[in-house]
């Protein structure tokens, strides 16, 4: 379902490019998790929750374990059925594109890394903290007192480990300090259905669709936009923001977000508008984004998801009687964000064909 804005203590930890994956090998996705749930979960709901994370598994070849923690709690009748907590990391833009270059092993990614911005900061369309908006290119280094005008957030990414894993950098998680905590509500489990094998309810949701959902959050699917939008509607002091340097100072956006377009060449990290996912620079949409939940009346999902309407595991939502697992849109975003994901031979036909029908947490510091 929605995935809440993280409201986690800052991160400081500057993870440096080293220790690049290795090919691919048989080994692929691991996905390991505990049930902290008190009393723990049933075993369907164990069952449901481990086919989810062998849908991940299945389809991400990256040689690597997830830590996850899940549990279930009845939090009341909020019209959330789950949420995502993430460890998060900073890189450097410069080390992300290096590191997206050298895991490039799909047409996707070619795609992609290729129509990187150049250099060591980004240059955005960005909602400012007073909901305004501006061309954000800024390249001062945000030391001290000096400047009003600095880049962390153009330099910077803040990424969940896991996604940082997918890159080849070791975060050194584990059980003991999880990539990710998912909460599932209680209240809804009698309105979910947990065993697939013969088929879905049609009154009732996909547990695991719910879960690899969720999972796909924990995996990086996750939207700097988020961020903006929540500390622009509740003001600095509500965010714990300075006034002075606002959103500069801190690594904001994601992996994700650097495939987040409005036009030919207009990266666009604005709440609101229309903006889309694409690998191309822009020049053409594979699936358009979500746009708010605070600020924006156009869409009112949370930033880190797919827009509502065609069926993506992504979407902000789930599915009443239908089973969903990574559309083809989905699977491309993660191939994009460094996941490797293993493509038919006709694939890059298919998306181009695709793509032509288209367009026409969490503040981490950075030192």
């Amino acid at each position: 379902m929605i995935k809440p804005l993280l409201k986690k203590s800052l991160q400081s930890l500057l993870l440096a490019a080293a220790g690049i994956a290795a090919a691919p090998s048989a080994h692929a996705l691991d996905i390991v998790f505990q049930d902290v749930t008190p009393g723990g979960m049933t075993a369907s709901q164990l069952a449901a929750f481990n086919a989810a994370a062998a849908i991940w598994e299945n389809r991400l070849q990256d040689p690597i374990t997830v830590y996850i923690r899940i549990s279930m709690r009845n939090d009341g009748n909020n019209g959330i059925l789950g949420s995502t907590g993430s460890n998060y990391g900073v890189l450097s833009y410069a080390d992300t594109r290096t590191l997206l270059s050298m895991d490039q092993r799909s047409w996707t990614d070619q795609q992609a890394v290729s129509h990187l911005q150049t250099g060591s900061s980004l240059s955005f369309m960005a909602t400012n903290l007073d909901g305004t908006t501006r061309f954000d290119n800024d390249t001062n280094a945000c030391v001290g007192g000096a400047s009003a005008a600095c880049s962390n957030n153009n330099s910077y990414l803040a990424m969940t480990t896991a996604n940082i894993k997918a890159l080849g950098v070791d975060t050194g998680t584990s059980l003991a300090s999880p990539d990710a905590s998912i909460s599932f509500n209680g209240f809804y489990a009698p309105y979910f259905d947990f065993d697939r094998s013969n088929g879905i309810d049609p009154t009732r949701a996909d547990f695991v669709s719910i879960s690899a959902h969720e999972i796909g959050h924990a995996l990086g699917f996750v939207s700097g936009v988020d961020d903006v939008d929540y500390c622009s509607y509740f003001g600095a002091a509500g965010c714990g923001l300075d006034n002075k340097y606002g959103f500069d100072k801190y690594a904001i956006y994601s992996s994700l977000d650097l495939f987040r377009y409005s036009g030919d060449g207009v990266l666009d990290m604005r709440v609101g508008g229309n903006p889309y996912f694409s690998i191309d620079g822009g020049k053409s949409a594979v699936e358009y984004m979500s746009t708010g939940s605070y600020n924006d009346g156009t869409n009112g999902y949370q930033a880190s998801h797919f827009i509502d309407g065609p069926v993506n595991l992504m979407n902000p939502y789930g599915f009443t009687g239908l089973q969903v697992d990574p559309s083809w849109a989905d699977l491309m975003a993660f191939d994009a964000m460094g996941w490797d994901v293993p493509e038919p031979a006709s694939f890059a036909l298919a998306g181009v064909g695709l793509l032509a029908l288209g367009a026409s947490r969490r503040r981490r510091p950075a030192k």
